[in-house]
């Protein structure tokens, strides 16, 4: 199973005091499909613990669970995958470790060159963004839903769309040619977490019946 629908990223600072548990059971019971944990404060025991914990939820849900850039932590939460930049453990090294079923994905901004490199590394999917403006990630460069067509042109691999991605513009990255959306502020942040992932994988949905 690869990443299909809507991908909710976890962001402690946008939870409004919601714990990773409380926030991926609700953006689970709305329909999010793949679950990646990201925190980069929280000390490496808890996140352990934490990881732990959404593996089994997202298990029992069908769903998706990759760890966000830490292939060890992956192994010992029993995550389905890991997700890299180009600075982490290269993907055949992550391979190794998590062994031929592991989903590894692959940030590329908006390069052609990287994701041609992903193809050849034996990456699972492709992370493509800042599509839009974010401020959930400093310094990103927004490459614009074009990116999305120029990498799908390129490579056969498939695209999740990441960066300032919300209910009004998730279609337009389904419909240049992602198949799945990566959303943190719009579900992690939302008042109504069950609620926005509901309104978001209901409007992937339609794109994708459409597309």
């Amino acid at each position: 199973m690869l990443p299909r629908g809507l991908y909710v990223i976890t962001d402690s600072a946008l939870s409004q005091g919601r714990s990773h548990d409380q926030v991926v059971e609700a953006a689970l019971r709305g329909g999010a499909t793949t679950i990646q944990l990201r925190d980069k404060r929280c000390p490496r025991a808890d996140l352990l613990a934490a990881a732990r914990r959404l593996s089994a939820l997202c298990r029992e849900a069908g769903a998706l669970f990759i760890v966000n850039d830490d292939p060890y932590l992956a192994a010992e939460a029993g995550a389905d995958g890991v997700h890299l930049g180009p600075s982490d453990m290269p993907p055949f090294e992550a391979r190794g470790l998590l062994g031929e079923q592991a989903v590894i994905g692959w940030s590329v901004k908006g390069s052609i060159e990287l994701a041609r490199q992903a193809s050849r590394m034996g990456v699972d999917y492709l992370a493509v963004g800042s599509i839009f403006p974010t401020t959930t990630k400093e310094g990103a460069v927004v490459v614009g839903v074009e990116a999305i067509r120029n990498i799908r042109a390129a490579v056969e691999l498939p695209i999740a769309a990441i960066g300032g991605i919300d209910l009004d513009s998730v279609v337009s990255v389904i419909q240049a040619g992602a198949v799945s959306a990566c959303v943190i502020s719009a579900a992690v942040g939302a008042p109504d977490v069950e609620a926005a992932c509901r309104e978001l994988s209901q409007a992937i949905a339609a794109a994708q019946t459409v597309h």
